[in-house]
């Protein structure tokens, strides 16, 4: 029996949307090629525009940042939902039937790396907001509390939806953090400046 369409139409929307977020989350600790660093801006620049315009009724100046924890959340939501809604049968997730070495490295790793990558996204994003003027501790510890109170929630919903098809979900999660990988694969050969055009005789 074959996934139903709109459960791979919502996980891939998840993991390609997901997988993206994520590289344009780590891009600051690499060295972009020239076409890839474009494609990031574009992506944080049309993200924020988005999460701009659907909560334009707040008096919110939403910024890269936010748009990211947002577009996360939506993302993986996405991929519960797919989860969710994936018919095939699939064996019950039993956490205590694994290696606690499985359990943590292969099962619960994925959403560490995602809540990490926001982490240091929101530092280094935050560190700039910060410095534009004076702020009060409060305001200095806002960016961290989006992120708390943004992705814990949408984990938690996450987790609810997919409850039943927790393998999916889990599977689903880990291609996400590969997608990125991928992208990350791809900026390292698009550095390398390769000449693909047929050499004249």
């Amino acid at each position: 029996m074959r996934a139903t369409p709109q459960s791979q139409i919502l996980s891939w929307i998840g993991i390609i949307g997901g997988a993206s977020t994520l590289f344009s989350n780590v891009s600051a600790f690499l060295d972009l090629a020239g076409w890839v660093a474009v494609a990031i801006a574009i992506w944080r620049e049309w993200t924020t525009a988005f999460w701009s315009f659907v909560l334009g009724w707040l008096p919110l100046n939403v910024q890269p940042w936010q748009a990211g924890v947002l577009s996360t959340s939506v993302f993986i939501l996405a991929v519960a939902a797919g989860a969710r809604l994936d018919n095939r049968k699939q064996p019950e997730y039993n956490s205590e039937e694994r290696p606690w070495y499985l359990f943590w490295g292969y099962d619960v790793l994925p959403f560490f790396i995602v809540f990490m990558a926001h982490f240091w996204d929101i530092k280094t994003s935050s560190d700039k907001w910060i410095e534009a003027g004076e702020r009060s501790l409060l305001e200095q510890g806002y960016p961290f509390l989006w992120m708390f109170f943004g992705l814990g929630p949408c984990l938690i919903i996450a987790f609810v939806i997919a409850m039943k098809r927790l393998n999916l979900f889990i599977d689903r999660m880990r291609f996400i953090v590969l997608g990125a990988v991928l992208l990350i694969i791809m900026n390292e050969i698009g550095k390398l400046n390769l000449n693909v055009s047929p050499s004249s005789s």
